[in-house]
């Protein structure tokens, strides 16, 4: 962690912390229902594939990073999800 997170991180107040975690959204270092909400963004797009001979579009790392998402919010919890289309991505929408 850099001096300037380390400082975002206190608040201010010297009593809040934030952990910084490394890690990948079909396998998410944490426990079962560690967290209240989730949000990601920019992400999904990015696990879709295609079969090189068919061409077929392949979620299955979809599914998994949302299982993942899943497990990891508690009962109830909340996922936001933000991301873009193959069209948006190409013709430069961001």
């Amino acid at each position: 962690m850099n001096g300037r997170q380390q400082d975002n991180s206190s608040g201010g107040d010297g009593e809040r912390e934030v952990e910084l975690v490394q890690g990948t959204i079909t396998a998410l270092p944490f426990p079962d229902g560690s967290f209240d909400a989730a949000v990601t963004t920019q992400v999904l797009h990015h696990l879709v594939t295609r079969e090189p001979t068919t061409g077929a579009v392949n979620f299955s790392n979809v599914e998994l990073a949302a299982a993942e998402v899943a497990r990891c919010l508690k009962p109830g919890g909340c996922w936001v999800v933000s991301t873009q289309t193959p069209e948006q991505h190409v013709e430069g929408f961001w």
